[in-house]
């Protein structure tokens, strides 16, 4: 199996991307010195994986960065290989997003990203958003979970059948439905 390692290049806040040219004999951090970029964002983390994810979806696609990875959770909802999530997940949660694929909303807003196996789970991610809004299969119920992304720490599983969800504590917030 290959892989794709987004490490020496990346899509910077504003949306253009920095990405040393090839054929030069410098290491990454004389490239940094030579040319001047800005920082990376959830946004831009998740924009790479997922544009990689879907062009390539036979491969690995692994976001790297130094030190402990801020944007581990984009990684994850891009559809990222192996990404370095720091806190504790559910084991279920664990075994059922490798099934999973990103996804657009469909009746989403701006700060929220999906994860999705059709009619059995999604996963919702949100930056600060106090609803998620999802199109369900009409009839169908799910287990619904929060998870907190900073701690891992997840709710008591309710009972959910409609397409609207509010989070229980606002800011930044994982959503995980599951079908019964």
């Amino acid at each position: 199996m290959s892989v794709i390692d987004i490490r020496y290049w990346w899509y910077e806040q504003d949306g253009s991307t920095y990405a040393p040219p090839g054929g030069k004999n410098m290491s990454p951090r004389q490239f940094e010195r030579v040319i001047k970029h800005k920082a990376s964002s959830f946004d831009a983390v998740y924009r790479a994986v997922r544009e990689y994810r879907e062009k390539y979806p036979d491969k690995a696609v692994v976001y790297s960065s130094d030190g402990q990875n801020p944007f581990a959770w984009a990684a994850l909802m891009g559809g990222g290989s192996l990404a370095t999530v720091r806190v504790p997940l559910d084991a279920n949660l664990r075994a059922e997003i490798p099934r999973m694929q990103p996804a657009d909303l469909l009746r989403g807003a701006r700060g929220q990203y999906l994860l999705v196996e059709p009619s059995e789970n999604y996963l919702v991610y949100s930056t600060g958003r106090d609803t998620i809004a999802l199109n369900l299969p009409a009839g169908a119920q799910f287990a619904e979970r929060w998870i907190n992304p900073r701690s891992g720490e997840m709710s008591q599983e309710t009972t959910a059948a409609a397409g609207q969800f509010k989070s229980p504590g606002g800011g930044m917030t994982v959503l995980w439905l599951s079908r019964k």
